[in-house]
């Protein structure tokens, strides 16, 4: 069941809240409702899962999508930035291997390394 509303931390400090617009069978879109519909703010949940006993993956999609206006050209830009887990349905994966993947991203992407990735560098 989705949140009503998920409160994100900005690179600044500041926080982001993110609020429910919709739910479907594969996922859960949400939207900072401080911007407008041409400039969004969105938080994207999607999931594709196998059917039991079937063979192949199940994939878990988060995006974040920031949309600005450049000044100069007036045309309307998005940012985004996507973490897909796949999991194969394979008894030999368990849910710590899933986690210890998602722990490794959760400690390559902090601050001073998520800097260094939006600058193009690798960290």
């Amino acid at each position: 069941m989705a949140s009503s509303s998920l409160t994100v931390t900005k690179l600044d400090d500041s926080n982001v809240v993110f609020t429910l617009v919709g739910v479907n069978s594969d996922g859960a879109s949400y939207k900072d409702a401080t911007r407008t519909l041409q400039l969004p703010r969105t938080l994207d949940f999607k999931m594709s899962l196998g059917t039991p006993g079937s063979l192949g993956n199940d994939r878990m999609t988060v995006t974040f999508r920031n949309s600005v206006m450049n000044a100069t050209t007036q045309k309307i830009v998005t940012i985004q930035a996507k973490l897909e887990l796949s999991v194969p349905r394979d008894s030999a994966i368990t849910a710590t291997d899933a986690g210890d993947i998602l722990a490794h991203f959760q400690q390559l992407l902090v601050d001073a390394k998520c800097q260094s990735l939006a600058a193009g560098l690798v960290p």
